[in-house]
């Protein structure tokens, strides 16, 4: 799975923020993915495929739901504060503000 993410960057996308599940953003990608999962609990920081929505979610905090997730990868601890400062900015813009906006992302290979 890692090899088909990678295969899609640099990739432009726009964030969203989920509404039920707890403190996480995501990215719609056009990656479909038909392989192994790596089904594991949700934790702070976990980066994982939402197949049936072709999402990437990266969890940055609180965590509402318990179903098991297809992780492929993980923030770094000491870059947390960040993620957690991109998922309230998401959250506001996306969701709690009565006026919608749209937060775009472009996700690159590391220089």
């Amino acid at each position: 799975m890692v090899k088909q993410v990678l295969a899609q960057l640099p990739l432009h996308s726009m964030l969203g923020h989920v509404v039920i599940s707890g403190e996480a953003v995501w990215m719609p990608t056009r990656i479909v993915h038909l392989g192994r999962s790596h089904m594991v609990p949700r934790t702070p920081g976990a980066v994982y495929l939402y197949a049936p929505g072709q999402s990437i979610c990266l969890t940055y905090g609180r965590i509402t739901e318990s179903a098991m997730v297809n992780k492929f990868g993980e923030v770094l601890s000491k870059d947390l504060p960040a993620l957690q400062k991109l998922g309230a900015y998401v959250w506001e813009h996306t969701v709690a503000q009565p006026r919608r906006n749209t937060v775009e992302i472009i996700v690159r290979k590391a220089a």
